[in-house]
């Protein structure tokens, strides 16, 4: 009789053990399904004076946005801001040089400019790429003084 107390006692003893262990494992998986681990990226523009970028998008469809703008450049015709490439450099490399609804980035407001990608990516992955645009300042109209920059950017594939 003694032996079946003790055996008793201890699955007494151990058994509220047990239920903090179940609640515990309860409440790391309810966390882990809302996503409290895995936070969702940001989407990032880092452009320099005087190209504007101020969000970016990329669509499981391959086609990537830029919301761009310039300040102080040339509005002279032939001599206006353009984007001339978009690369993306992960989860997948492609690149696009064809843009809607144009490949001029307007002066002193912001333009939504689009380009298809050659391929899709898959979309919740993180992304990460480049865009050139060419630009002439605004007091060197007269002179064919073209600059180059790159921004970039990154996210996650919406």
């Amino acid at each position: 009789m003694k032996r079946g107390k003790k055996a008793q006692a201890a699955v007494e003893f151990l058994t509220p053990y047990g239920w903090a262990i179940l609640i515990l494992i309860i409440i790391v998986v309810a966390i882990i399904g809302l996503g409290v681990f895995n936070p969702k990226a940001p989407n990032k523009c880092n452009s320099v004076d005087p190209i504007y970028c101020s969000d970016v998008k990329l669509t499981s469809s391959g086609v990537i946005t830029l919301a761009l703008s310039a300040s102080g450049t040339s509005t002279k015709s032939g001599q206006e801001t353009k984007i001339t490439k978009i690369e993306l450099d992960s989860p997948i490399s492609s690149s696009c040089t064809s843009f809607s609804p144009s490949d001029i980035i307007p002066t002193n407001k912001q333009e939504a400019i689009s380009c298809t990608l050659t391929t899709s990516p898959n979309k919740n992955q993180r992304f990460s790429g480049k865009a050139t645009i060419i630009y002439f300042l605004q007091e060197a109209q007269s002179a064919s003084l073209d600059h180059t920059i790159k921004i970039s950017f990154f996210g996650e594939v919406e």
